[in-house]
């Protein structure tokens, strides 16, 4: 398990010296992604906050996904 994190860790350091992350139309396209991603799977981002900090749906919304979306947005 270790070796798998270290692995992952390797290959993000290898991809962010490439400076790929550098170009603004990646950037966009990178926070469009993480925007649909959130909004696809709200339902287990509510339900992992309601385990692990009791919070709940509204809550969730209000403070985490919700306030993330709208700065994705922004």
């Amino acid at each position: 398990m270790k070796k798998d994190i270290e692995a992952v860790l390797n290959k993000q350091r290898e991809f962010f010296a490439s400076g790929k992350t550098r170009d603004v139309e990646f950037r966009i396209q990178a926070l469009e992604k993480l925007e649909k991603t959130i909004a696809e799977n709200e339902n287990e981002i509510a339900a992992a906050l309601m385990s692990d900090l009791n919070k709940s749906s509204f809550e969730s919304y209000m403070c985490e996904t919700g306030l993330t979306l709208s700065e994705l947005r922004y």
